[in-house]
């Protein structure tokens, strides 16, 4: 998954726009994305961008790209949305020393032999549908569909995080307690 933002007045993107569209010859993207670099291979148009993003390009300082895993961007955020609240709750700051870092990575690493991969897939799988914008055509997920299905109400996350001084989640219709 790639995430990018640009720190640029409305002014100034209007011209970075218009050359970027010029020399990338891009003509009918309402809103350019990286897809309409990267379709097909163009070559010419990634080193568009490329040069646009160097150091000296119209871009340079004013842009940030995350490469990030998709399936360890979900972890986290099942871990900040499952667990942080609580914890802050009774004293324990998830962020402090990396530990929802750590959560997270453990999550991936062991979620699919604790739960089972496919079990494992569909709790990724709604998470996803949950936390989009637009879903392709498909409804939203509302707060009420997490709570439907096999995964909640089975899932016991202790298998992934251990017992013993960490803290273990037990996913339940309550959303996530911490045992």
């Amino acid at each position: 998954m790639t995430i990018g933002s640009v720190a640029i007045d409305d002014g100034a993107a209007d011209t970075v726009l218009t050359l970027l569209r010029r020399d990338a010859g891009i003509e009918q993207a309402a809103e350019l994305k990286f897809g309409h670099f990267a379709r097909g291979r163009n070559q010419r148009r990634l080193e568009v961008l490329a040069g646009a993003l160097r150091p000296g390009g119209m871009l340079a300082g004013r842009a940030s790209i995350f490469m990030i895993d998709k399936r360890f961007f979900v972890a986290a955020k099942i871990i900040d949305l499952l667990l942080e609240e609580y914890a802050h709750e009774n004293g324990v700051d998830l962020h402090a020393d990396d530990q929802a870092r750590r959560y997270a990575q453990k999550l991936i690493e062991e979620g699919p032999r604790a739960l089972g991969a496919p079990m494992f897939d569909e709790v990724i799988r709604v998470f996803v549908r949950f936390a989009g914008i637009r879903n392709r055509g498909q409804a939203l997920v509302e707060v009420a569909e997490l709570f439907q299905g096999n995964w909640i109400g089975v899932v016991d996350l202790s298998e992934v995080f251990g017992r013993g001084g960490s803290l273990t989640v037990r996913a339940r219709r309550s959303f996530a307690a911490v045992v």
